[in-house]
């Protein structure tokens, strides 16, 4: 058997690291799951970057706008063929429902046995805008061109100009067999585009805007505003809903009885008025926001605001059911939640002027938009909806003035914190100058001091070396004898007997034998009276005294003058015999000094 064909060759043929790591999974390190998650995405861009070519690039905006509007269609077509099989209506009518679904979809006018329905509810149209916007958003958040935006704007608008000439020729060619006629077109259209086109523009997004003003020299401020303007409204809003809930809660018994005012209403009568009021609820949001802001809502002849309230019968409409018949005193109070909403957004924000100023425009042209698109006829109520200019100025007051307010707000607490750190600044800089004049004042002392110190230090040591010096000099003498020290001391008092001499203070005579002989007869004399009265005289005293000096220096003396003798014998060896004669005739005074004075 050769090695080619061996079970060991054939086994261990493969790599030798595959044949040691079988049965392992190696983990990829989560730096290298990250580049490679980033090359992954930059591959998905760049493979998803847009078509070159205008053909391609129409095909693909087609189907942005071109999808939700078919979805709505179609969902709208389902929910009239199940309406009009489970009202066992005649099948002639599903075109007809098809077509006014869409149009009513589209905001347009519903007109039929001549009335008039301009104030359509809101929400289908939401709906619509909700998905068309959001479809638009997925297909350029990453990468568009201007090319790509002029397709997209062209396609919304043509579909819906198209899909709304169907359903109005389809109306036309009802309106042969029934009792119903097709809208203005010109209204229809126009309520349609304005739909469309506010959905382009919040699927574009803040950060798209920006850079098509950036890219037009255009000013950061104005797309700033009107964030900041849509942001307040949707404020504005959600406290219109807390109010609206609240009324509904307080106002119910009025609901129950526009409830009870349809004869034999159950199953899908019941269904249809609810429905109907649910699909009428966006429209209330903004009739409320429009009396917060201090408009008036009108539904006829009646008014409702929070001055003053002013009714008429009503449509029959649960929903309605929540207008209170009279103004309360502290309605007017309920302008404080429009200041609060709007004021907390703005001071989140932080706006500047010139974003203060943008937001309370674009809040205007909102408000003017959405008045347009609630307001209309309601059959025999021919003007239905917020007083739009009016609700549209008050918007421009309120967001705008709000903004200016807290932008100049915030420009003074800017100014007054650049004071103060300003002053902070002085102070820490006077601090900081004292501190380091202070430092050198304690410098030039200590250098001072420290300088005195070394000039004491000298001098000092110049004493001590002084001192030292007359100690090792005596301490020298001390230890070559105590006779030596003796005679240094004899020699300072020789000295000043000298002195003593010199200024005439020196007796002139010394006391001689004879002189102490009679002294001391005399101190031998015969006692006194004052003996007998053991009392001692003043001579007795002297020569006590005299006794005492006498043991007190004399043996003193004797003692010095020999033990100078001894070491000046030990110190020369060898004494002249002048040195000699002298030392032995001072002994010989000394000793018969001592006897005498024995």
């Amino acid at each position: 058997m050769s090695k080619n064909t061996s079970p060991q060759s054939r086994s261990t043929s493969g790599p030798r690291s595959s044949a040691r790591g079988r049965g392992r999974v190696k983990a990829a390190s989560p730096s290298a799951a990250r580049v490679a998650k980033t090359v992954g995405k930059e591959t998905k861009a760049r493979r998803a970057t847009g078509p070159v070519t205008w053909r391609s690039r129409l095909r693909r905006m087609f189907f942005v706008v071109a999808v939700p509007n078919l979805v709505v269609f179609f969902s709208l077509a389902a929910i009239a063929t199940a309406t009009v099989l489970l009202t066992s209506s005649p099948s002639a009518w599903l075109p007809t429902a098809i077509a006014q679904s869409w149009m009513v979809t589209n905001l347009a006018p519903v007109v039929a046995a001549d009335l008039t329905i301009s104030a359509l509810p809101i929400l289908p149209a939401l709906i619509l805008g909700w998905m068309l916007a959001g479809n638009i958003h997925r297909a350029i958040k990453d990468k568009v061109s201007v090319n790509d935006l002029l397709a997209l704007l062209g396609w919304v608008i043509a579909i819906p100009i198209v899909l709304i000439g169907v359903a109005w020729f389809m109306l036309w060619d009802a309106s042969q067999v029934y009792d119903l006629s097709p809208p203005p077109l010109g209204n229809t259209i126009a309520r349609a585009l304005v739909l469309h086109l506010a959905a382009l523009l919040i699927g574009m997004g803040p950060r798209l805007w920006r850079a098509l003003a950036k890219r037009y020299k255009i000013p950061r401020d104005v797309v700033d505003g009107v964030v900041l303007a849509a942001l307040s409204l949707l404020a504005l809003l959600a406290t219109a809903a807390v109010v609206l809930l609240v009324a509904l809660a307080v106002n119910w018994k009025n609901q129950a009885l526009i409830a009870d005012s349809f004869p034999h209403l159950a199953g899908l009568g019941l269904f249809a008025v609810i429905g109907l009021s649910v699909l009428y609820l966006p429209n209330a949001l903004v009739a409320v926001a429009g009396i917060l802001l201090g408009s008036e809502f009108h539904i006829g002849d009646a008014s409702v605001s929070l001055f003053s309230v002013h009714l008429v019968p009503l449509p029959p409409l649960p929903l309605l059911g929540a207008v209170p018949g009279s103004a309360s005193p502290w309605a007017i109070g309920l302008l404080v939640l429009t200041a609060v909403a709007i004021g907390y957004v703005a001071v989140k924000k932080r706006p500047s002027f010139y974003q203060a100023a943008a937001s309370g425009v674009a809040a205007g042209i909102i408000v003017l938009v959405s008045g347009y698109l609630t307001a209309g006829e309601l059959g025999l109520y021919e003007s239905v909806g917020l007083m739009v200019f009016m609700a549209a100025g008050l918007a421009v007051v309120w967001v705008g003035g709000i903004g200016l307010a807290v932008a100049a707000g915030m420009a003074i607490k800017t100014r007054r914190d650049e004071a103060a750190d300003v002053s902070v600044a002085a102070v820490a800089e006077a601090t900081t100058e004292e501190t380091e004049s202070s430092e050198s004042t304690e410098a030039a002392e200590s250098s001072e001091i420290i300088d005195a110190g070394e000039a004491d230090e000298a001098s000092d040591d110049g004493a001590v070396d002084y001192i030292d010096g007359e100690l090792e000099e005596e301490t020298s003498v001390a230890n070559e004898g105590g006779s030596q020290g003796e005679a240094v001391s004899v020699g300072a008092m020789s000295e000043e007997l000298i002195d003593n001499l010199e200024d005439g203070s020196f007796p002139d005579e010394v006391p001689g034998e004879d002189d102490i002989e009679d002294r001391i007869g005399t101190a031998t004399h015969e006692p006194s009276d004052g003996d007998a009265n053991n009392e001692p005289g003043v001579e007795d005293v002297d020569i006590d005294n005299a006794e005492q000096t006498a043991e007190e220096v004399l043996p003193d003396s004797d003692n010095g003058a020999q033990e100078a003798a001894e070491n000046d014998t030990e110190a020369s060896g060898v004494e002249h015999a002048d040195d000699g004669h002298d030392g032995q005739q001072q002994s010989d005074e000394d000793d018969k000094t001592g006897k005498d004075t024995q």
